[in-house]
């Protein structure tokens, strides 16, 4: 997971980077049902599960607590045009209108009595593709994407460590507004996790009770600089 990672960074790096420096590359948002502007933005907002695993239920039965079930996140992030295609035949490069999202959740630590603590936290790849509604008007967006989300969830239980790698199919909705070269934005999100629900290292006894998917929505807001 962690080479899979790495390597999808690199190709949106390459991306983002080759929109900036080519002279080919012109933003028209009308024509392609774009935003015409391109931002790195500064995110903070909440995270909870979408829908609850054996983790959740067995907070609220065993100890009547909701741990696990409100998070903070926060994060950077690139929205705006994205180009998808050979840049030796630009004529048939598609456009769209994305994002891409470096996060990190985490839950406060939760300790039920004396001897024990929990804490739930996540570190997050995020990439998605669509369009914007508003194409038409140059400093008012509202884009629509859908895209992935992987990364790696950590469970820490006392001394101990357990990790979950999560690839989770979002959809997301973000309005955007643009005042001369910032960007003030509102992003949800809602996430599937389609791996698998165990802990790792594999040899525990916490994945007995304590199995998890990383199903999720998050609400955060942005404040971001205009690139071009």
């Amino acid at each position: 997971m962690k080479y899979l990672i790495s390597f999808i960074f690199m190709l949106i790096l390459a991306n983002v980077y080759g929109q900036y420096n080519d002279p080919d590359f012109e933003v028209d948002g009308r024509e392609h049902q774009t935003s015409d502007h391109a931002g790195i933005n500064l995110v903070f907002g909440y995270y909870h599960p979408l829908i609850k695993s054996n983790l959740h239920r067995y907070f609220e039965q065993t100890y009547q607590s909701d741990f696990g079930q409100l998070a903070l996140i926060g994060g950077l992030s690139y929205s705006g045009p994205l180009e998808m295609g050979s840049a030796a035949n630009y004529d048939n490069v598609k456009h769209f209108d994305g994002n891409i999202g470096f996060q990190y959740h985490t839950t406060s630590t939760y300790k039920p009595n004396d001897t024990t603590s929990f804490r739930l936290g996540g570190y997050h790849i995020n990439y998605a593709l669509g369009h914007d509604l508003l194409f038409f008007w140059k400093k008012v967006d509202f884009n629509y994407r859908i895209g992935f989300d992987a990364g790696l969830m950590q469970l820490k239980m006392n001394k101990k460590s357990y990790r979950n790698p999560f690839f989770d199919v979002t959809l997301q909705l973000e309005p955007r507004v643009i005042i001369w070269r910032f960007v003030l934005s509102a992003k949800a999100e809602m996430g599937f996790d389609i791996t698998s629900k165990k802990w790792k290292p594999k040899n525990n006894t916490v994945n007995d009770v304590l199995s998890y998917r990383n199903h999720f929505a998050s609400y955060v807001v942005g404040l971001g600089f205009i690139l071009f």
